[in-house]
């Protein structure tokens, strides 16, 4: 195999011997002119500025170049003149345009073959004249709501200038004017306006709208048709406009296919009518944008003929309303344009024939005129072998002399298309240009092999496959063989059976020749795991994966390349981003909208290659709005516009607006409106006297965007008059001599202006011709008055009313009808007593007589009464029922009548309904105005029956198994009478069908519950109650779930605690930090010494615990727990082991009570020791002791004279000691009763153990003493250790 160095030099040699026979082979070849590079068909210019009308051409022999100038002969030289033709070309150079250079210029460009033609430019001084001048602007004055239009007569330009208006506000730099749905501009450059609002208005006389025209090309713009608008407020808001036409595009309309075309509608009308586009006759194009200009424009781009038709536009304001509309009906035309392509050049031979076709469409239809060398064909000699037809000319028989450049022009009332095409008849045998090479291509790829020849006549081209030379087009699949035009073959969907020889066989009258290469078919390279178009949050991590196989024996040259959008991938600078297994991964981290785009995996073995693209979409929060900004400002309203930014690739959704005003702290801000994403403007309302900013925010699917800068205008509105007075204005009783007035207190947004204040009124109402007295409050604040020192509960009319220094809230003031303060009842009711047959253990009724209900006896309005309860020794909570006799208003209106007079009643009735079930109450009423309460009557006394009890609080599920519940619940908070048990129900959640089950739990001390029997997976709702005598309670509820059927889980030994013939062995139902499936029931399983007979404890199904019984002292057993469940299938826990009666627990109690017992002997030796001590001192000393002492009080005269040697010393040792002993035998003996004895365990208690089923109480036990037997160890209160020690 050849390097590839030496492959190159072979290129190189054969590319040289190519060129070498193809200037033998053609050296005496001749060809017509055609053109190259010609002008556009204008050509605009500045005074001064050097001009270029490009023209080249190419033939043989080189052409010569000439101009016409309006069709004259045009005088040119290669220097030293205004107008030059440059010497390598036919290019003309204008140095110094002046006026007298403007026409229509055309190239020729000529050799003896013939003269092919350029088109024809137009070349036009440009400019820009300026507007009229004029002296003093008009001024208009509309209405505010009202249409206007502002009128501009752009100057002369050329090219046409773009026209545009705007303000010389804040400076006399011309601002120009956004247009809005409010604003707008036809295609003249009128300028429109829907409804005027007071920011349209400049009070400054030298602030002016401005008509401006900006001629691109000479970069120049000028300005003028001055106007002002002073616009006249509306009292109040403005009244409703219905819309109305102001100005729309044509009716019948013209459109040029493949051009753009746009059709308007601008609407008058208030509010701003809404503006849409639809289709009548069809579907509206796919290509039109309806959302151009706010909705006033509907825009076409690429416009074909299937966009004629009918449309209309309509526009509305107010819902209900009956829409304005406008039709239009659109009719497509075009210039002409080539059918299928422009006339060809044709090298041919003598005694041939030879078509020429110019084949156009257009409409209107175009006009199809030929020329030769620029002479039209009716001007040229004639011939009688050419023939000229609707779009073709023909020549017949040709012969050398036919040699020339033909020309086509096609035109209409839109323009035209021309094309110059030459016919060349010379003699020439076949010669290759290009010839087939051997070609290496992979499977399902395309092949070209190359075969270009030269020759007249055109030679006829033949490719032949193998060494038979089948030809190509005779082959099975020939659809996949293609020859094309310029003689090379294509062969599409390459297959391994396409490997071969090729031969190119070409041939014409005067010779024949032919050239082979061979192909090679390789297997292609494949990407087997192809990157996945993925849609994905920003922050997150994505991952493309893209492997490949190929030919194995281009293995080595396999590449994995990747691209983002085109561009070939740069990691550079980009620690997030990171290729793996060389590059068959592309990892982003922390991803970024800005990652969004086609990644494009790039599988190649230097033969062929594969691509995949995917398409990675990262969604976030849409950017901010920019360029917030302030339309329009008035008194009431705002118009703020802004520009939206980008979605982050989900769609925005809405725009909010947001306000700080000049009442607000720095960094506050109110919503103001919120519109949707087809917007980029709101109305917000305003508020007199304040200063305001915007900013808006964007939000889609993913959040909400930051904040967008500050609006770069604030709107400041006037001072107005309040619009409204206070709220809630009324009276209120405190003190008994004082009138207090209240009201609600106004925002500072509601104050409109400086020196804001309340008007507080007050007269008495009772008194005739009583004066009025005014007050002003001045701290807008405060929200009441206080007048002291009134009568008592009189009427009076009160109103406040809101004023600032621009006037008062408009209308008058609310009067209303208030009073003053209200003192303590001195009425009491009498003969209050309980209605005995109402009494339940939650309501009563009770009765007593009316009061006296004058003025002077309830001081204030009468409301009626209030019962007081309470339980009998907690009068810390007291209960309260109201008997509302009057409906207590503390404001009336002041036009309405006041109440007419009640008549009591013999007796008036109350009844309560929130009494303490199984309680004993106390019970009163008092009398009750609109502030204060009286005394309290004579109270009665009785007891509430039983109540149901209240809900249990909390139930729940601490064990979950494949065929029970274990159920947990906490007591009710009331009981309200004796609790007997709970009542607990279950059955499976719908859609199964099931019925209730009932389990009652008769011992109120016992909160929980083993349920059994479920089904596995299976959903049940459970209920349970407390029930007292009186009923059952209202029910709690819970729902759980049993797990799937499977071997339990092995329980847990939690504790096994001995005593003197029993051990309690208590468990965990799993060994699992979490349990899967505990067992629902439980056997202890036990043996002596490791390995005696095993023995079970009977079936444990409620409790985690059991007290295995009957063991022998002092041996040692070995304990498991087994779980079962329905199936029976098994768990077992592991073994643990102890010694009955000598549990760690008991030794350490031995032991420390061991050391009790030594120390209080010590103490006793001690004592012993002190007391002989003091004996012999005594003794010695001839005194008399303490007993003898003793014994003399108790008349044991006859021996006081006896002196013996120690014979009170043995009597008090005789007495003393034996009562000291005596008193310590009752003592250990009470102790001893008190504390556990065997019999204690004989049957114990379930309530010694804690939840687990621990054992509680771990104190020492005794048992009793076998014949000749000592206690292993003494107690220190133990009376035979006493003893002993004695």
């Amino acid at each position: 195999m050849f390097s590839q160095r030496s492959l190159l030099l072979t290129l190189i040699v054969e590319v040289l011997v190519t060129l070498c026979v193809l200037a033998e082979k053609k050296k005496d070849v001749y060809r017509p002119p055609s053109i190259t590079r010609e002008p556009l068909t204008e050509t605009p210019f500045k005074i001064g500025e050097v001009v270029r009308l490009p023209c080249a051409a190419e033939g043989v022999p080189q052409p010569t170049y000439s101009w016409r100038k309006n069709g004259e002969p045009l005088t040119t030289t290669d220097s030293g003149s205004e107008v030059q033709q440059l010497v390598s070309e036919g290019t003309l150079v204008i140095n110094d345009p002046k006026s007298s250079h403007e026409g229509v210029y055309q190239c020729f460009a000529s050799n003896v073959h013939g003269t092919a033609v350029s088109i024809k430019t137009l070349l036009r001084k440009a400019v820009l004249e300026p507007f009229p001048t004029v002296r003093e602007a008009p001024v208009h004055r509309p209405l505010v709501g009202q249409p206007l239009v502002l009128t501009c007569q752009p100057p002369n330009s050329y090219p046409p200038a773009s026209i545009y208006w705007g303000d010389n506000r804040n400076s006399s730099k011309l601002r120009p004017i956004d247009n809005t749905a409010r604003i707008s501009q036809d295609y003249s450059g009128n300028l429109y306006f829907a409804n005027i609002a007071e920011g349209d208005s400049f009070p400054d006389a030298h602030t002016r709208y401005l008509c401006a025209a900006f001629n691109k090309y000479l970069r120049i713009i000028v300005q003028g048709n001055d106007q002002r608008i002073s616009a006249v407020p509306a009292r109040g808001n403005p009244k409703y406009e219905p819309p109305r036409p102001m100005w729309t595009s044509p009716g019948l309309d013209i459109a040029i296919k493949g051009h753009t075309k746009k059709m308007k509608c601008i609407f008058s009308g208030f509010p701003t009518p809404k503006v849409s586009w639809i289709r009548l006759d069809g579907a509206m194009p796919s290509r039109a944008d309806t959302t151009s200009s706010f909705g006033q424009e509907l825009v076409i781009h690429d416009v074909d003929f299937s966009d004629a038709g009918r449309y209309q536009c309509s526009a509305s304001n107010q819902i209900g309303s009956e829409p304005q509309v406008k039709d239009f009906h659109l009719t497509v035309e075009s210039p002409p344009f080539w059918r299928t392509k422009p006339p060809e050049d044709i090298n041919t031979s003598d005694e041939e024939d030879a078509l020429f076709t110019c084949y156009v469409n257009g409409h209107p239809k175009p006009d199809i005129a030929w020329y030769i060398s620029g002479v039209p064909v009716a001007d040229s000699p004639p011939n009688p072998r050419r023939t000229v037809g609707q779009g073709w000319l023909r020549y017949s028989n040709v012969t050398r002399a036919d040699t020339q450049v033909i020309q086509c022009n096609a035109s209409n009332a839109h323009g035209y298309i021309f094309a110059n095409a030459y016919l060349n008849v010379f003699a020439e045998a076949p010669t290759f240009i290009e010839s087939p090479q051997d070609l290496t291509v992979a499977e399902e790829s395309t092949a070209l092999l190359k075969c270009r020849v030269f020759g007249a006549p055109k030679p006829t081209l033949v490719w032949q496959k193998g060494p038979n030379q089948d030809d190509v087009q005779d082959l099975d699949e020939r659809e996949r063989f293609t020859v094309l035009d310029n003689g090379n073959l294509e062969i599409t969907n390459i297959k391994k059976e396409d490997q071969d020889v090729y031969q190119c066989y070409v041939y014409n009258k005067f010779g024949s020749d032919f050239a082979s290469g061979k192909l090679t078919v390789v297997e292609r390279t494949v990407i087997v795991d192809r990157p996945e178009s993925q849609v994905v949050l920003a922050g997150t991590q994505v991952s493309f994966n893209c492997t490949a196989t190929t030919d194995p024996s281009a293995l080595n040259d396999l590449k994995i390349e990747w691209k983002k959008d085109g561009e070939a991938l740069d990691l550079d600078g980009k620690d997030n981003w990171s290729l793996l297994d060389g590059g068959r991964r592309l990892i982003i981290k922390r991803i970024e909208v800005d990652d969004s785009g086609h990644y494009t995996c790039n599988a190649s073995s230097g033969l062929d290659s594969d691509t995949v693209t995917a398409v990675l979409t990262v969604k976030d929060r849409p950017n901010p709005p920019s360029d917030v900004r302030v339309s329009s400002c008035s008194t009431q309203f705002a118009d703020v516009q802004w520009t939206p930014g980008g979605d982050s690739n989900e769609r925005v959704s809405t725009y909010t607006v947001y306000y700080n005003s000049s009442h607000d702290e720095t960094g506050k801000f109110h919503q103001a409106a919120t519109v949707n994403s087809s917007w980029n403007r709101a109305r917000i309302q305003l508020r007199p006297w304040t200063n305001y900013t915007f900013h808006v925010t964007a939000e889609n699917a993913v959040g909400v965007s930051s904040r967008s800068e500050f609006s770069r205008d604030s709107c400041t509105t006037a001072q107005e008059i309040p619009y409204r007075n206070p709220l809630r204005v009324c009276t209120e009783s405190r003190d008994p001599d004082t009138l207090v007035i209240v009201w609600e207190p106004m925002l500072r947004t509601e104050h409109n202006g400086e020196g804001f204040r309340y008007v507080i009124s007050y007269k008495r109402d009772d008194i005739s011709g009583a004066r009025e007295i005014i007050h002003e409050e001045r701290d807008w604040r405060q929200s009441e008055l206080r007048i002291p020192h009134q009568e008592t509960y009189k009427p009076y009319v009160i109103y406040v009313q809101a004023v600032n220094n621009v006037g008062s809230a408009p209308g008058e003031p609310d009067k209303k009808l208030g009073f003053s303060g209200e003192d303590v009842p001195r009425a009491v009711p009498e003969n209050f007593e309980l209605v005995s047959e109402s009494l339940n253990s939650t309501s009563a009724s009770f009765r007593w007589t009316p009061i006296d209900e004058s003025l002077s006896s309830v001081r204030g309005f009468f409301k009626g009464y209030q019962i007081r309860f309470w339980k009998v020794n907690d009068e810390s909570k007291i209960r309260t029922e109201d008997v509302v006799i009057n409906k207590w208003e503390p404001c009336w209106p002041y036009a309405r009548s006041s109440r007419t007079a009640r008549s009591a009643p013999e007796f008036v009735e109350g009844t309560v309904s929130s009494l303490w079930p199984f309680s004993t109450i106390t019970a009163g009423v008092v009398v009750v105005n609109g502030a204060k309460s009286g005394n309290l009557s004579q109270t009665v006394t009785f007891q509430t029956p039983e109540g149901v009890p209240s809900i249990v609080p909390e139930i729940w599920v601490s064990e979950r198994g494949s065929h029970h519940l274990h159920l947990w619940w906490t007591a009710p908070l009331e009981v309200n009478g004796i609790l007997l048990g709970y009542e607990l129900r279950y059955k499976k959640v719908p859609p199964a069908i099931d019925h209730w089950k009932m389990v009652y739990i008769n011992d109120p001390q016992q909160t929980y519950k083993r349920v059994h029997d479920l089904d596995h997976n299976t959903t049940y709702l459970i209920l349970i109650r407390a029930e007292t005598r009186a009923g059952k309670g209202p029910e709690k509820s819970v729902e759980a779930t049993t797990v799937s059927v499977a071997v339990p889980d092995a329980p847990k030994i939690l504790h096994l605690t001995s005593g003197y013939d029993f051990v309690n062995v208590s468990w965990l139902p799993s060994s699992e930090q979490t349990a899967r499936n505990p067992g629902c029931e439980f056997i202890v399983r036990y043996r002596q010494n490791a390995q005696g007979t095993w023995k079970d404890t009977p079936l444990e199904r409620e409790h985690n615990w059991f007290n295995v019984t009957d063991l022998e002292f002092g041996e040692k057993y070995e304990f498991i727990v087994i779980a079962l469940n329905r199936n029976n299938d098994t768990a077992t826990s592991e073994p643990q082991y102890i010694t009955v009666g000598y549990t760690a627990e008991t030794q350490v109690h031995h032991a420390a009570s061991t050391m009790w017992l030594i120390i209080l002997i010590c103490l006793l030796i001690l004592i012993v020791l002190v007391l002989l001590i003091i004996a012999l001192v005594y003794r010695n000393r001839g005194g008399k002791y303490p007993v003898y002492e003793k014994e003399k009080r108790h008349g044991n005269k006859g021996r006081l004279d006896e002196e013996p040697a120690f014979s009170e010393y043995i009597r008090t040792e005789d007495s003393t000691l034996k009562k000291s002993q005596g008193s310590l035998e009752s003592s250990s003996k009470s102790e001893e009763e008190g504390s556990d004895s065997l019999g204690a365990y004989e049957d114990v208690d379930p309530t010694k153990f804690n939840d687990e089923g621990s054992f509680v109480d771990h104190a020492g036990y005794r048992r009793p003493l076998i014949a000749g037997e000592t206690r292993p160890r003494a107690d220190i209160k133990s009376p035979s250790a006493l003893t002993t020690f004695v």
